[in-house]
């Protein structure tokens, strides 16, 4: 559905959409609405209440929820944008003749570290036994006898 038509179905004043405007630049609730209405002599809470109020108004709520789901579209798209440009611009570096060597093997070794390719990852594996209270209790005596063996030793 387009912009224009949502408008048509869902018309809002201008104070309204300077509001939704602010909303989605990250502004809190109530500086949205002191930027888009006038609240001179208008105590913090008044204007909370307000902003409350115009932020679950169905139609507000609406268009926020549709601004909201395109700036995540765009970030997301914006992301996969420059992840793109930085990796081709990786591969030029690492296939340009001209640059040194190390420029080259750097470059390649970046490519290498992206989650598409994860050829240097560092991997470290554990392993646990588990062991039952009797047999922890068995080496914890243990223990506790050589601690107590060597320091008899030492008086």
């Amino acid at each position: 559905m387009s912009k224009d038509k949502v408008k048509q179905i869902h018309p809002l004043t201008s104070k309204q959409e300077k509001f939704i405007a602010e909303l989605l630049k990250g502004n809190s609730a109530s500086d949205s609405y002191r930027a888009s209405y006038n609240a001179k002599g208008m105590k913090a809470s008044a204007i909370h209440v307000e902003a409350s109020k115009l932020k679950s108004n169905p139609k507000i709520a609406q268009r926020l929820k549709q601004g909201y789901k395109r700036k995540e579209e765009y970030a997301q798209t914006s992301a996969l944008s420059l992840r793109h440009l930085v990796l081709e611009q990786l591969q030029k570096e690492a296939l340009n003749p001209l640059n040194n060597e190390s420029a080259r093997i750097r470059a390649l070794e970046l490519i290498g570290k992206t989650s598409d390719v994860g050829l240097f990852i560092e991997r470290i594996e554990t392993t646990t036994k588990d062991r039952t209270p009797e047999e922890v209790a068995t080496e914890i005596e243990t223990k506790l006898e050589e601690i107590l063996a060597t320091s008899g030793q030492n008086q």
